[in-house]
């Protein structure tokens, strides 16, 4: 204010000044960009390292293209615009004369609405930090809720592949044979428990084709969504994924000589088509065929651990030009030695025949989770950003403050002021600050969380544990934000401060 104040009155324009305070803010926020860009490029290539291993094609263009670079540079430059309109509208319309007579560093009034305007910046801050935390909460929480939900089927000691067979130049007819003698040479290796093959591993990237169906003596309702997703598997399938059978019978390789049109459902689609009557036998029409229910099996989970119970239907393995066919062993022991020996076997029938994307049930099943764990890790990490900003503004509020308050604390101790009741003081200011950005934050979460209540799993938006949990970590950051000017306050001086200014 001083310095502005000299400037008017040696004859500088309101627009130089604001020139000058514009320059200076600008030159701060590129150069905090230029210093943020390897480091938001580095966040970004991180992403990769949630993803499992697959040699699907996955979406994620993480190059800090020019197009990244000119946005990046004009959200700095539209910061500064915002932020920097009330210093430079309060830098210009200071009073010349009254800062001039006095000399002061708080300007009278002028102090005042800035340290108010440093209060509402603090509080809006932890107000900011309070909704990324509890929606890094909310996430990281629905997130562990879906990774304990059982599956329905057995998925330990369980190792997955895919072999690709047709572009190596097989007929259907030979495929069928190649799969067949592959699993009867994996199953007589010792250590070997189970070897199945289907279309479609379960829980992956992506979902399961889908048969447009008729149902005999089943009423449609009208605009009915009659499209219910299928999966094509090898006799023996449910018993080694240890699906539970509920009635009927399993697939065998009777069904394939003979190609019976013939199909197994889960309960959903008993409960949805049939309701109390007896499935087995009844026919079920798709794909211009009319299949035979064999069986009913369990309901499991198919496309995501989160998803409601869903009918869903399983063919057959029959042989057509599919380019990849998924392998599913289970051992006795180490499940990544099958990998090997599946490898081995492979290569031993025909070196031609490609082995990829070879890696435990259980790292495929990350791609269904694949979602919720970037949504809980990007939170957690702008949770952390946030509060590292809270802190520092917090911080630096009180430092301020402290120095502003010199004087007066040092009258204070002089007076007989114990240290608590110097550090109380300050924190008592910093708690008001931080309280009103947690209740500033409740508001705004409670808004925001509607968004987002449909992707939690098992977790509640309005949390009360979780709401209560965030806004006590906030008190705590700014605590421990707060008691280094705290301490300072308290190694002033008294004769020092009474001489000061």
């Amino acid at each position: 204010q001083r310095e502005c104040s000299i400037r008017l009155a040696l004859g500088a324009t309101p627009g130089r000044i604001a020139g000058q305070l514009f320059t200076e803010a600008l030159l701060l926020a590129v150069s905090g960009a230029l210093i943020g860009i390897p480091f938001a490029a580095w966040m970004a290539q991180s992403l990769r390292w949630l993803l499992p291993p697959t040699s699907a094609p996955v979406g994620l263009d993480l190059k800090l293209n020019a197009d990244v670079f000119a946005f990046i540079m004009l959200v700095c430059a539209s910061a500064v615009l915002l932020c920097g309109m009330a210093p430079v509208l309060h830098s210009i319309r200071i009073d010349v004369n009254e800062n001039l007579k006095t000399g002061a560093r708080s300007g009278g009034s002028g102090g005042a609405i800035s340290q108010r305007t440093r209060s509402v910046l603090v509080a809006s801050e932890v107000a900011l930090a309070f909704v990324a935390l509890f929606g890094a909460a909310l996430f990281v929480g629905s997130y562990r809720s879906t990774k304990a939900v059982h599956p329905g089927f057995d998925a330990k000691n369980l190792s997955v592949a895919q072999i690709d067979l047709f572009t190596s130049g097989y007929s259907p007819e030979q495929g069928q044979l190649f799969c067949s003698r592959l699993c009867e040479r994996l199953r007589s290796i010792p250590g070997i428990t189970g070897v199945t093959y289907m279309d479609r591993l379960p829980l992956g990237f992506g979902l399961s084709p889908w048969k447009e169906i008729q149902v005999p003596d089943y009423a449609t309702r009208q605009g009915e969504n009659m499209k219910i997703y299928a999966n094509s598997v090898a006799a023996g399938y449910f018993e080694m994924m240890r699906v539970p059978k509920v009635a009927g019978r399993d697939f065998t390789e009777q069904d394939d000589k003979r190609k019976l049109p013939v199909i197994i459902v889960n309960e959903s689609f008993v409960r949805r088509f049939y309701g109390d009557r007896n499935p087995i036998g009844r026919k079920v029409l798709f794909d211009d065929c009319s299949f035979d229910v064999i069986g009913v099996v369990k309901d499991t989970k198919y496309h995501s651990l989160s998803e409601d119970p869903q009918p869903f239907i399983f063919q057959r393995k029959v042989y057509r030009d599919d380019p990849n066919i998924s392998f599913c062993i289970r051992s006795a022991g180490d499940p990544h030695s099958a990998q090997q020996l599946l490898r081995r076997e492979v290569a031993a029938m025909d070196p031609n025949v490609g082995v990829f994307d070879a890696m435990t049930l259980s790292e495929h099943m990350g791609g269904s989770l694949f979602a919720q764990k970037a949504a809980a890790s990007l939170l957690s990490a702008l949770g952390a950003i946030s509060i590292l900003l809270a802190s520092l503004g917090i911080y630096g509020v009180m430092s301020y403050a402290v120095s502003r308050r010199t004087q007066e604390i040092g009258i204070r101790s002089a007076l007989g002021a114990r240290r608590h009741h110097v550090i109380g003081l300050v924190l008592r200011q910093a708690m008001f600050l931080a309280g009103a950005g947690i209740i500033g934050g409740i508001a705004m979460a409670m808004v925001a969380t509607r968004f987002v209540a449909g992707m939690l799993f098992k977790v509640t938006a309005d949390d009360p544990v979780i709401f209560v949990g965030t806004a006590l970590f906030l008190c705590a950051v700014a605590l421990l934000a707060s008691y280094v000017p705290a301490w300072r306050a308290t190694r002033i001086d008294p004769i020092e401060a009474l001489r000061h200014e």
